[in-house]
């Protein structure tokens, strides 16, 4: 059974992640076949990723190191560029764990979204 949910869109190359409530293993791989169905439309372009973190709880180990491996996986698959908006210090160490040792060229935590979305734009 899945818990937590996530609304994906994208602005040109920018996929826009927005996670909401606690995430299981189920969760984070609707999560991860929503990603993959948005990037199909971008067909081997350069792109970049920001996940929204304001209605984002918290998960488990298993679903922390999945979610990193997604990353990785992002970032082997042309995303260069990624951001995050956060809202409270859990969600600023949950981000430093999950990046943690992957070589974005441009890696940033923001406060804003729309900031966020016009950085990474520009980053592209």
């Amino acid at each position: 059974m899945r818990h937590g949910t996530v609304e994906i869109s994208i602005q040109e190359n920018l996929i826009i992640c927005h996670p909401i409530g606690a995430f299981n293993m189920d969760s984070v791989l609707y999560y991860e076949h929503s990603v993959n169905q948005q990037l199909k439309t971008l067909k081997g372009q350069k792109w970049a990723l920001l996940n929204t973190y304001q209605d984002f709880e918290t998960c488990g180990p298993d679903v922390t190191e999945r979610i990193r491996n997604q990353l990785i996986w992002c970032n082997k698959h042309g995303c260069e560029v990624i951001g995050f908006v956060t809202f409270n210090s859990l969600q600023n160490y949950f981000v430093k764990e999950v990046t943690k040792d992957i070589p974005f060229r441009y890696l940033q935590v923001f406060s804003n979204q729309e900031e966020a979305e016009s950085r990474l734009l520009q980053e592209l």
